[in-house]
């Protein structure tokens, strides 16, 4: 003789649903994980900002333009910031040709911008570290001191001939 339990529908049926939530889950996060973003542009140099058409199957629709940023990307000095000497410049490259060649990203220099003359040697700009697709640089750039807040432009430039970056700051 069998004994009939009135829950035992019900917590079959609960276990299915549970099961169902569970398996929705996981896709969710597996469909997440292989996100296929597809991109094009090319480097356009003065802040490296590129407008790029992207296809993203979770957030955005096919033909959506976003700003991707891309090249070299400088984290310190910021734009139009008065400094001393020495100079510490860090930031990272991402794509749009600014690889690294023979563990440099390429060279930073200090231009005065009313003579235009160079202020400062010629200084490589060493890799740190690559994560992520980037690849980070750092330099440290000597120049005279100066006590007039004149204005100069850091100036970038990739072994590679890729379309050189200047950056405004006052020395």
């Amino acid at each position: 003789m069998q004994i009939k339990n009135k829950n035992t529908g019900f917590i079959g049926g609960l276990l299915i649903v549970v099961g169902a939530i569970l398996c929705l889950l996981l896709i969710g996060y597996i469909a997440q994980r292989l996100d296929d973003t597809y991109y094009t542009g090319t480097y356009v140099g003065q802040n490296t900002t590129n407008t790029v058409t992207q296809t993203d199957n979770t957030s955005n629709t096919e033909g959506d333009v976003i700003d991707v940023k891309c090249g070299i990307i400088v984290d310190t000095p910021v734009e139009n910031a008065v400094t001393y000497s020495p100079l510490s410049v860090s930031g990272y490259v991402s794509g749009c040709e600014w690889d690294p060649v023979a563990g440099s990203i390429g060279t930073v220099s200090l231009y005065d911008s009313g003579e235009g003359g160079k202020v400062s040697g010629t200084i490589p700009l060493s890799v740190l570290t690559t994560s992520g697709g980037k690849t980070y640089f750092s330099a440290t750039v000597s120049y005279p001191d100066t006590t007039s807040n004149l204005s100069g432009y850091l100036y970038f430039e990739h072994a590679g001939g890729v379309e050189a970056y200047s950056l405004p700051i006052k020395y």
